[in-house]
């Protein structure tokens, strides 16, 4: 709260092209780009936002039940998690509603505390909260087909609080298939090549 803030950058040079900062009683959670529109979620508001991808002037809102916590999409439908182990498939062209969930299990154990979400080739890429892994999901079954390790990649403990340094965040680089990964408070982003 009173942090929050939508952000575009040059990735090489990280000067910022623009910024818009949100309200202070709004927590900004997941962003999607969608069909040339940037979808928000925020944590309690029970409402996510749509902008234009271009401008990042504010188009309309949509509802959100629960809490919102990661969103992206599969060409077809935004995917949105809310910390719970179902994700929900929400269609944007009939007022966002609820398609179809999916309970995201590994094995036999529910996997919690869903958070940023990406997709990329028929998988689904979820930062789970206070771990430092993602899950490979099929956006099919739930079913989790692997996991990546952050554990490399995470600050050292003394430099940042516990809180503080958790992985969290996902994106995919549309041009090469690697994960952009990275954590609250981490000074760097990382790309990964995942090997399918």
């Amino acid at each position: 709260y009173g942090k929050s803030f939508i952000r575009v950058s040059n990735l090489q040079s990280g000067n910022v092209l623009r910024q818009i900062h949100m309200r202070k009683n709004l927590f900004a959670e997941g962003i999607t780009l969608f069909h040339h529109k940037l979808y928000q979620l925020f944590l309690k508001s029970g409402r996510g936002f749509v902008y234009s991808a271009t401008s990042l002037k504010k188009i309309s809102e949509f509802a959100v039940k629960g809490e919102g916590w990661g969103i992206t999409h599969d060409e077809k439908y935004l995917i949105m998690s809310n910390g719970s182990p179902t994700l929900y498939f929400l269609d944007p062209k009939a007022d966002y509603k609820v398609i179809r969930k999916i309970k995201v299990h590994d094995g036999s154990r529910a996997i919690k505390q869903l958070n940023e979400l990406s997709y990329f080739k028929h998988t689904l890429y979820a930062n789970v909260w206070y771990l430092d892994a993602i899950a490979m999901i099929s956006p099919e079954t739930g079913e989790v087909t692997g996991w990546i390790d952050l554990s490399q990649l995470h600050p050292e403990q003394n430099t940042l609080s516990s809180d503080c340094a958790v992985a969290n965040g996902t994106a995919v680089n549309p041009l090469s298939g690697n994960l952009i990964v990275t954590g609250k408070c981490w000074s760097h982003l990382y790309e990964i090549q995942v090997l399918r």
